[in-house]
């Protein structure tokens, strides 16, 4: 569905509401039954989408993990579609590695520190004498 400004209301003899605009009629009902039938038949609250190219400007094969509100509305819009079982399972263990990654970082950059009293460091400087038997 494209953006488009200036639209104009109306009804039509049927009672069928439009908006109208330059050259374009969307039907307000079809549209929201599509969202609806597409948001039921998604079964988990979060799921990958792939986007699809646009003519508006949007960027084919961009895999994303959206509510399930999202997604239909990015279906039905034709912006997305679905994601396969493997795209999901690849976006996954990319996120994973991600989060491995910035955890691996987060511990590198983390500062430790030890409270010595003097006599613990006194021990420490001296040879340690070997233990006898």
């Amino acid at each position: 569905m494209k953006r488009v400004e200036n639209l104009v209301p109306e009804v039509r003899a049927s009672g069928t509401f439009f908006l109208r605009a330059a050259e374009e009629t969307v039907d307000i009902r079809l549209y929201f039954h599509k969202l609806d039938e597409t948001e039921r038949a998604i079964a988990t609250p979060h799921v990958v989408v792939v986007s699809e190219g646009t003519p508006d400007g949007g960027r084919p094969g961009i895999v994303s993990e959206v509510s399930r509100s999202v997604a239909a509305r990015l279906i039905a819009e034709s912006r997305a579609r679905l994601g396969t079982d493997a795209e999901a399972r690849d976006y996954q263990a990319g996120k994973e590695r991600a989060r491995a990654a910035l955890e691996q970082e987060r511990l590198a950059n983390r500062v430790q520190v030890t409270v010595l009293s003097d006599n613990e460091l006194r021990s420490l400087r001296s040879p340690q004498r070997p233990a006898r038997s």
